[in-house]
Parts: C-alpha cells; sequence; structure tokens
C-alpha cells in the first residue's frame, strides 16, 4: 500500500490553566465528552461523568460498540483519567500509593494500564471517530545531555513514562498558552505574557508540541485554524475490506488457539462472549490483515501475560452443572466447528458434532451437563449432558 491514508485524527491538547481547552474542544465536529474532572458543566454540550477507570473503559467501549452519531470523543482530561488509572492500580495491589513497592514497579504498573487505555482509544479511531486528549501542563525542568545548564518549560501533567506514551500515540501535539512578546530591559531580554490566547505546534526548547499536518508554528486559538485537521477527517475513508473477509481471516488466524483468540478479541472490544471469531468489524478484520504477523505476535504476548500457568490450570474431575440454557451458537476454526451455550451464565463448549448438535436444540430447556473445568473462570468442556425429567425417572416427558 503506498501513499496517505486518510483516517480520524488523534490529537493532544493540552495548556495552561483556564485557558478554554474545553470550549475550543467543544467546537470539534458531534463531540462527545468524558468529563473526568467534572470541568465541562458550564458548557453546553454532550458529555458522560466519568468516576473510575471502570466507567472509563466502559465509556469508551461503549463509544467503539454502539451506533450513535458522535464524530469527536474527548477526554477531559488525560491526566485526571491518569490518575483513576492510578487509583486502580494501587486498589489491585492493595498498595498505600503508587510509589509503595518502589524501583519504580508501581508507575510501570500504571503505564500498562495508561498504554492499554490508549490503545482502546485507537480502536474508538478505527471507526472513523477523532479522539482528542485535553490536558493540563506545569513546569519542569529539564537537563538536556547536550547543555550545561538546564531550563524549565513546559510539560503535559503526566508520569513521564506517560506523557512520553500520549506524545508519540498523537498526530498532533498542542500547546496552549497566552502570547508571550520579549522586551528589553536594561539590556536584558525579558518575557511579558500578552493577553491573546494562542496554540503553539512545533517544538521549542519551552514546550513540547507537534504536528502532521503543515500548521504554522505559532496559531490562534480558535476552531477555523485547526481546519487542516478537520479536512484530514472530512477526507477520510473507512477501508473497505476484500469480497471473502472469512477466508483472509483464517489465514491470519492460522495456528492460533480458538479459546485464546476469542479471549483476546473479547479483552480488546471487539466480541461479545457469544459471538463468532469472524464476526469482528471490517475495520478492525482490515487492521488484522495489513500486518497478520504482527496481529499474530500480539495473541502470543497477549496468552504469555493472561494465559493460566501450567500449575494454575485445575485437575478436578467431571463435576455435574444444572440449570436453564440460556444461549447456544457455533462457531468455525481452522475446519473445527466449536458449539457453545450459556447455563446460568457459566459457557459450556465441546468438538464433539453429535453432542453439539444435540446442544443447540437445548435453548431455553433445563439441562444436567457434565462438565470438566478449561482453566479459565466460568467456562467448561462439555462431555455429555441430560435433562432434569430423564435423570428422575429415565423417560423424557
Amino acid at each position: 500500500m503506498t501513499g496517505k491514508i486518510q483516517r480520524a485524527q488523534k490529537v493532544f491538547l493540552y495548556g495552561v490553566e483556564k485557558i478554554g481547552k474545553s470550549s475550543l474542544v467543544a467546537k470539534f465536529p458531534a463531540p462527545l465528552f468524558l468529563d473526568v474532572e467534572k470541568g465541562t458543566h458550564q458548557l453546553a454540550l454532550d458529555r458522560l461523568d466519568i468516576k473510575s477507570a471502570d466507567e472509563l473503559d466502559k465509556a469508551i467501549t461503549d463509544v467503539i460498540r454502539e451506533r450513535h452519531d458522535y464524530k469527536t470523543l474527548v477526554i477531559d482530561s488525560a491526566d485526571q483519567a491518569e490518575k483513576l488509572m492510578a487509583n486502580e492500580v494501587i486498589s489491585e495491589n492493595h498498595w498505600q500509593s503508587i510509589e509503595e513497592p518502589g524501583y519504580g514497579k508501581g508507575f510501570t504498573a500504571l503505564g500498562e494500564k495508561f498504554q492499554s487505555f490508549l490503545d482502546d482509544l485507537d480502536l474508538v479511531i478505527s471507526r472513523g471517530i477523532n479522539v482528542v486528549l485535553i490536558g493540563h501542563a506545569h513546569i519542569k525542568r529539564f537537563n538536556p545531555p547536550e547543555t550545561l545548564e538546564g531550563y524549565d518549560r513546559w510539560e503535559p501533567k503526566l508520569a513521564p513514562k506517560d506523557s512520553e506514551k500520549a506524545k508519540a500515540w498523537a498526530d498532533a501535539v498542542l500547546f496552549a498558552s497566552f502570547d508571550t512578546k520579549v522586551i528589553e530591559t536594561d539590556g536584558k531580554p525579558k518575557g511579558i505574557r500578552g493577553r491573546e490566547r494562542v496554540i503553539y505546534t512545533v517544538r521549542s526548547a519551552a514546550y513540547d508540541a507537534g504536528n502532521r499536518y503543515g500548521l504554522p508554528e505559532v496559531i490562534k486559538m480558535s476552531i477555523a485554524a485547526l481546519a487542516p485537521l478537520f479536512q484530514a477527517t472530512e477526507q477520510a475513508e473507512k477501508p473497505s475490506f476484500v469480497p471473502d473477509k472469512k477466508t483472509v481471516l483464517q489465514a491470519a488466524f492460522k495456528g492460533l488457539d480458538h479459546a485464546q483468540l476469542t479471549a483476546f478479541l473479547v479483552d480488546r472490544k471487539q466480541l461479545q462472549p457469544n459471538q463468532s471469531i469472524f464476526d469482528i468489524s471490517d475495520e478492525y478484520a482490515h487492521r488484522i490483515a495489513l500486518n497478520p504477523p504482527r496481529f499474530q505476535k500480539t495473541i502470543m504476548e497477549f496468552v504469555e501475560k493472561n494465559g493460566p500457568k501450567a500449575d494454575d490450570v485445575p485437575t478436578e474431575q467431571a463435576q455435574p452443572l444444572q440449570g436453564v440454557v440460556e444461549q447456544t451458537w457455533t462457531s468455525e476454526f481452522e475446519g473445527t466447528t466449536y458449539y457453545f451455550a450459556t447455563i446460568n451464565g457459566r459457557q459450556v463448549q465441546t468438538t464433539d458434532h453429535e453432542l453439539g448438535e444435540d446442544l443447540q436444540s437445548t435453548g431455553g430447556l433445563e439441562i444436567i451437563a457434565t462438565v470438566k473445568p478449561s482453566g479459565k473462570p466460568n467456562k467448561f468442556l462439555l462431555e455429555a449432558f441430560k435433562y432434569p425429567q430423564v435423570a428422575e425417572t429415565g423417560v423424557l416427558e
């Protein structure tokens, strides 16, 4: 593939306090604000108030999967969202603070969660929806190795590694501030802050910025000045897919374990647990088809991090599972048909054709299933099943 690929835009707008970042982004195309710090209540816009990392994750998932007319997703703010993630990391590990484990381990765990957050935002982008991170700025001492003395500069108010991740993720890193005029007093230069609000689009010693649209180094803080971003978005087209999507995906999935693949796609919000692996969106399938080896590597990394260790796999014998069959479905993978059902919220599966076909006819009925643990929570391998009437009388009434 050659030439430019137009798509939705990833923007990181950070800046000084009370300069109007949210008001500016509210003028982006059809925005939905995930208001993490309750800073937009004075603005007339669509918002969801976010109080926890779980709520943030669910809101992003809903934007990815649900039908809606929003064209821009706004995280307001990125640094407050990072605090929610830090709280979750602290709670999960029973720490008193993110610094408690020492040696940077707390910030490493936070960085993994922040990277997962950015990965989810990439899925929003794959739907053709712009994403804007709003952030605050603070002054930090900068000591580059090529200079004898350090100097102060504006930086996003994030953990250093998360700041670098956010800047690398974005197509445009924009720093919002008031213009500064330099005058001479007694022969010495002195910076005087002006009243005009501006956006700096190119990196300097005083701040970090950058863009891929050829924006002037300094622009007015107005929606008109950001027109090149919207022109790129308006020209974006959703990727078309090859006629035989299933054949292409089968090749990309070749050699992968069906259960692990399903777990990965569910984790990435591309599937519901009861869907076929071929039910993923065309946009996501297109991304897989562009680089199957990278996709397979990502699956292996996911399995290594999340899969059960050999010592963790339960060794219990077959056990009964009784309840009403709530759903049944099938999925084909590498020539094998997998038969699934949920019983009281627990998933059972088999590749036995005769047993699987019988299972598909049980929807809404109560059965007693003989199952073995699969090594995954609430997922079991089906050995056999019967109906309660048969168990009691020997005859199915």
